[in-house]
């Protein structure tokens, strides 16, 4: 009888705990629905790269997306949480490898914006509120600058301030949570769409290209450079440069010591499908011709996966502002685009940093551990 009571109560304790975190957070496998506007990090604690957010046409007008997906070794999953942002798109986001966490920011709401950080070693969100904020925006330019350990934004479009486009630039500090505005002597001009990159090679932070708020067809192809620490803005000339755009895709090579840029709506005509390297160092522009690469798109996420040294791409508008669900790998040293599921990604080297049970919080274990005390005491046979 003793034998008998102990497996009934170690069944039940299985049944509960597995119940507590099906209460928590979950993974569920497959890949993320078809969208622009989304934001894409890489995670360098869990070596793998994290996406959210994103919007789609409903037919009805743009519908935005709350979910939060990993790629990781290859394979992409959904991790479902219970809170965290609301649905948005064409939002700020960036990742601190300093703080282990990636940041969001806006585009979502009137007045004030909104700011949340994901904690990728706790896995969960958190809602900052600091005493000063910039106003609720879309499509700034956004990084993390990793010499001073602060986010820097530029521009963006907002439906609170007047002017609409703006040319703000604005710092934030996620060690103290405080939203700085720094009112540089100089900027670039007002803009959105523009994409903001932080060169940890040459220790420089790049903004490329944007939407100009003079008509149709005003875009930028000015490359400029910010340093925080004197709170300047010095716009960086090149012999040659790609043809002006905004809402490209732009990332940094960290291996290749490169930026990488494709596609983007251009000045006139349909989206561009082209692929160009920045090289600081050299101060040089160069195209790419690649016999294979994704199609012509604005608007999508790109960023650079350290686990396999690969620039990844996903999503966006393509023609007709139809979205885009499929996931494209660059390999800059080769000059090589390829569809993900034609690499051979392996195992990371980084296999022992997971717990071995992702994204499953604290909190589940110990509610489902309550559940079994409560059914313990009144003897509830599962």
């Amino acid at each position: 009888m003793f034998l008998f009571g102990l497996l009934v109560d170690l069944k039940r304790l299985f049944f509960v705990v597995v119940f507590g975190f099906m209460l928590g957070v979950s993974v569920v496998l497959g890949s993320p629905e078809a969208r622009m506007g989304a934001g894409f990090v890489f995670d360098d604690v869990n070596g793998r790269c994290v996406l959210f957010g994103g919007g789609f046409d409903s037919g009805h007008g743009m519908g935005a997306f709350d979910d939060l997906w990993v790629l990781d070794d290859g394979n992409w999953s959904e991790i479902v949480f219970a809170g965290g942002p609301h649905a948005r798109f064409n939002f700020q986001m960036g990742y601190s490898r300093d703080h282990d966490c990636a940041v969001v920011f806006s585009c979502a709401g009137g007045g004030v914006g909104d700011t949340w950080e994901y904690d990728v070693v706790e896995q969960d969100w958190t809602r900052v509120r600091p005493a000063v904020s910039p106003v609720q925006r879309g499509d700034a330019g956004f990084m993390y600058d990793e010499q001073y350990g602060v986010f820097v934004m530029f521009g963006g479009m907002s439906d609170v301030n007047p002017l609409r486009v703006l040319n703000e630039t604005w710092v934030y500090d996620p060690g103290s949570d405080a939203w700085t505005e720094m009112h540089p002597e100089v900027c670039p001009p007002r803009t959105y769409g523009c994409r903001f990159v932080y060169d940890c090679v040459n220790e420089v932070t790049l903004l490329w290209g944007g939407n100009l708020p003079n008509g149709l067809g005003a875009k930028m192809d000015d490359l400029w450079s910010y340093d925080y620490g004197s709170n300047t803005w010095t716009l960086v000339e090149t012999e040659v440069k790609p043809p002006m755009r905004y809402w490209q895709y732009m990332a940094f090579d960290r291996d290749a010591g490169k930026v990488v840029v494709f596609g983007g709506n251009p000045s006139y005509g349909p989206n561009l499908g082209d692929t160009w390297l920045y090289d600081f160092a050299l101060n040089e522009w160069s195209e790419v011709e690649c016999s294979v690469s994704p199609s012509p798109r604005q608007c999508g996420g790109m960023v650079y996966d350290e686990s396999i040294g690969r620039v990844v791409l996903f999503g966006g508008f393509e023609v007709e502002m139809e979205a885009a669900g499929d996931t494209w790998v660059f390999d800059s040293m080769a000059g090589e685009w390829s569809p993900l599921e034609d690499i051979d990604v392996g195992s990371s080297d980084d296999d022992d940093v997971s717990s071995g049970i992702p994204a499953f919080p604290l909190a589940g274990v110990f509610l489902g551990l309550a559940v079994f005390v409560y059914f313990s005491k009144f003897r509830v046979v599962l």
